[in-house]
């Protein structure tokens, strides 16, 4: 049985007995300062090499030649295991010394364990501390931003983190003002305004009290994206002893902090569906009709999945109190709840509102709602200035019936209908003084759709065209989906969808030939699949094996050769497959010996494999991409599954056109038949595709 001094043999060296060691053998064996350095950290701070590296502030391979001085000086030979060798041998140093005994022994060679415990806990507190950083994604309207401000307001009234601080940053609103301030900067401006100090949030930031809740990454424009994602990381290693959290959209994942845990806001699951539905109409003193509500919902596999996201739940309740059935998508989802929210919410109250705002039919205010929106998005702006949005409904107003003329009673009418806006429904709210946004992104999306659906029913080629445009534009997604299930026919806007898409790669011959490649593999296998998913898998596949074969390998043909023989494989491919495993050492038996293997072998077996897979499987071709091909290549694939969304929605679209678009997802130009390809591009103007 292993004793306790040898269990805590190891532990104690990492953080505390390395000191006793350290502090007579650097002598001995001389070495350098910079060696000393890249040594204490590797040794005693239980950190990522990455992190030691960036706490160093040197590079990978001057850390790399640092630690080969170490070993060298050790006498630590060989390739593998070099960090464990010198890990042991400093413990039998120390033990040479100490008659094999560890410090903080009792007189009975018992641990005196609450000692240990504060020595352990003072070595990796800072280290624990800067694990402690949070990344939150979640679908639209899952309830991101409200556990967010949920965390803020439990840490204010501290019962959550008590003795920190909250600071909760809108990233977007930061993003319009990183041209002139870093993200320090921009917190001490923000905390300016409460009369905090900037000597007060420095100590507060060097001390790691603040709790940062960084939210909406998402919904940062594109072009500024590079930049703040830096901003974060630069500030988390600066401060690395405060807690940090982000919130973000599932669609845009490509958004990556090595030094974060991901999580993920999950679903209402039955229980909390009917807790939310109970209280709701119970608050509204309609029981019955929760009862009832759960009822439906049971009976509706389709309505109850989107009855697992708080914000849709929420429109489902406000709707199902008005009309006592569901809406048939989600869509029309979005526009009963919001008739509710426009219509009927403040008239149940008896809610007077401004004259001006009166005036305006629902249908007006559902047509000025969305005239705000989509000017504002596309430009990028999810929060806009009130002297703006008082503008855009001036710019509205000034077309109707009656309307003042005078440009200074225009701007007084403007500023009510905003006031109104405001105060009726909450779809359009304050976010700071004259800063304005929509309650929710969704909200934003959906209006914005609908104005784009009033621009596109008149088959406008222009309108259609720059619509699709933003195709490959993850801050788009949503508003395709919207649009789609929203027209009175989708043929014209999916047809320029596609064309949009093919019109990515059509000028590049190397990615047609790609694309072709694809289409001959997917021809050539027998599969009840369709051949669009197929050619996906095989896009997808091919360009990943160029960049790592054996990732590949690894998560698939070595876990069973066994089933290569249900899938009818050519003798010789089986064959020369064994062969080749036969000269591979099973890494799941000896990793050491594998990784020895690799590093001598491993470049010209993985050539010979990637013949193999070439001449019998057709598989794993060099096509040698830049990284611009391969960004347009991504781009393609996510594009063609927005447009696979989209036909897979509750949207209006003609059988023909559905079959010509499906059958020709992923197909390089020249296997696109000249008709399937005239009767896509058949759209009010649109050119044929060549």
């Amino acid at each position: 049985m292993v004793s306790i001094l040898e269990q805590t043999q190891s532990i104690w060296l990492s953080y505390s007995l390395f000191f006793v060691v350290f502090e007579g053998r650097t002598r001995k064996y001389d070495l350098s300062v910079e060696q000393q350095e890249a040594f204490v950290e590797l040794y005693t701070c239980n950190k990522e090499q990455a992190v030691i590296i960036d706490s160093l502030n040197i590079s990978r391979s001057a850390f790399s030649n640092r630690m080969s001085g170490v070993y060298k000086k050790f006498s630590i030979g060989g390739m593998v295991r070099k960090s464990m060798r010198l890990h042991d041998f400093l413990i039998k140093e120390y033990q040479k010394s100490h008659d094999g005994k560890m410090p903080y022994l009792s007189s009975g060679d018992e641990i005196d364990i609450d000692e240990l415990v504060k020595i352990i806990r003072g070595k990796i507190k800072a280290d624990i501390k800067y694990r402690c950083k949070v990344m939150i994604w979640g679908k639209p309207g899952a309830g991101k931003t409200t556990f967010l401000k949920y965390l803020a307001v439990q840490c204010i009234s501290e019962k959550f983190l008590p003795n920190r601080v909250p600071i909760f940053i809108t990233l977007k609103d930061f993003a319009d003002q990183s041209a002139q301030l870093n993200l320090e900067e921009f917190i001490k401006s923000q905390l300016a305004q409460q009369e905090v100090t900037t000597t007060e949030i420095i100590e507060l930031l060097k001390s790691g009290k603040a709790l940062i809740l960084f939210d909406g990454l998402d919904e940062v424009r594109q072009e500024d994206c590079q930049k703040v994602v830096q901003q974060i990381k630069q500030l988390s290693h600066q401060y690395r002893l405060n807690y940090l959290i982000i919130t973000c959209r599932i669609a845009a994942r490509e958004y990556t902090f090595n030094d974060f845990k991901e999580v993920e806001v999950a679903d209402f699951n039955d229980q909390q569906i009917t807790t939310f539905v109970t209280k709701w109409f119970t608050t509204l003193q309609n029981e019955p009709k929760a009862r009832k509500f759960i009822e439906k919902l049971d009976k509706n596999k389709r309505i109850k999945e989107l009855a697992t996201n708080p914000l849709l739940l929420t429109l489902l309740c406000l709707v199902f109190g008005e009309n006592a059935d569901f809406p048939a998508s989600r869509a029309e989802l979005y526009e009963e709840g919001i008739d509710v929210l426009l219509k009927k919410w403040d008239g149940k109250r008896n809610i007077e509102r401004d004259i001006v705002y009166q005036r305006l039919s629902v249908k007006r205010k559902e047509d000025l709602l969305a005239h705000i929106a989509e000017i504002t998005f596309q430009r990028g702006d999810y929060f806009f200035k009130q002297r703006d949005v008082e503008q855009y409904i001036a710019d509205y107003i000034l077309n109707l019936p009656d309307a003042k003329t005078d440009p200074d009673a225009l701007l007084i009418d403007s500023e009510a209908v905003l006031k109104s806006i405001q105060a009726q429904h909450g779809l359009l709210v304050a976010r700071a003084k004259k800063i304005f946004s929509f309650s929710h992104l969704t909200f934003h999306e959906y209006f914005t759709a609908k104005q784009i659906v009033a621009q596109t029913q008149s088959f406008n080629q222009q309108v259609l065209t720059d619509f699709a445009s933003h195709i490959t534009k993850k801050r788009w997604r949503e508003v395709f989906l919207l649009t789609v299930e929203m027209q009175n026919n989708a043929d014209c806007l999916l047809k320029a969808m596609k064309q949009a898409i093919d019109n990515l790669v059509i000028e590049d011959e190397q990615i047609q030939k790609y694309l072709r490649w694809a289409e001959i593999k997917v021809n050539s296998i027998d599969t009840t699949l369709r051949q669009a998913s197929n050619r996906y898998f095989y896009l997808n596949l091919d360009l990943n094996l160029d960049l790592d074969l054996y990732l590949y390998l690894d998560l698939y043909l070595y876990r069973d050769l066994d089933r290569f023989k249900k899938l009818n494989l050519d003798r010789r491919f089986i064959a020369g497959l064994k062969k080749l495993l036969k000269q591979r050492p099973n890494p799941k038996k000896n990793k050491e010996k594998f990784k020895e293997w690799q590093k001598s072998h491993g470049s010209v077996w993985q050539e010979e494999w990637r013949s193999l897979m070439i001449k019998y499987r057709n598989i794993g071709h060099k096509w040698n991409f830049n990284e611009q091909q391969i960004a347009l290549i991504r781009q393609y694939l996510e594009a063609n599954k927005l447009l696979e969304e989209c036909l897979a929605s509750e949207c209006y679209v003609s059988r023909q056109v559905r079959q010509e678009i499906e059958e020709s997802l992923y197909l390089p130009m020249n296997s696109i038949s000249t008709s399937t390809r005239s009767k896509l591009s058949k759209n009010r103007g649109f050119k044929t595709l060549p």
